[in-house]
């Protein structure tokens, strides 16, 4: 049991911490949109085929890492400029074809850290 107190506030928490569910480590990317997301994305060796990118692969500074279907419209989610080194896919937290909001969590990713 874990308590804290403050002046005007006492939090208290108790449980079976063994039974906690794993929490993914990284950082989490999240949909800006209402639609469906998808797993597939172009192959970046440039092959005329689709592959879903697996836990530890690497997404390249500015790659995609999903599809989003918005209305008639696709579009490519790629890392954000703040990944400047690329970043490491620790997992995708939705399923292929799911439809997804602003705010949920697509995947976690693991930044790459820059070399001097």
């Amino acid at each position: 049991m874990m308590k804290f107190t403050t002046r005007h506030l006492t939090v208290e928490l108790k449980g079976d911490w063994s039974q906690a569910a794993e929490t993914p480590r990284g950082v989490p990317l999240t949909a800006r949109y209402n639609g469906s997301f998808s797993l597939q994305i172009p192959d970046p060796s440039g092959e005329p085929k689709l592959i879903v990118l697996q836990p530890g692969d690497r997404i390249p500074p500015e790659g995609m890492y999903g599809n989003a279907t918005k209305g008639k419209g696709t579009f490519a989610l790629r890392l954000e400029e703040r990944f400047r080194a690329g970043a490491t896919l620790v997992g995708y937290a939705v399923e292929d074809g799911q439809e997804v909001e602003p705010g949920t969590i697509l995947c976690w990713v693991e930044p790459i850290e820059e070399t001097k």
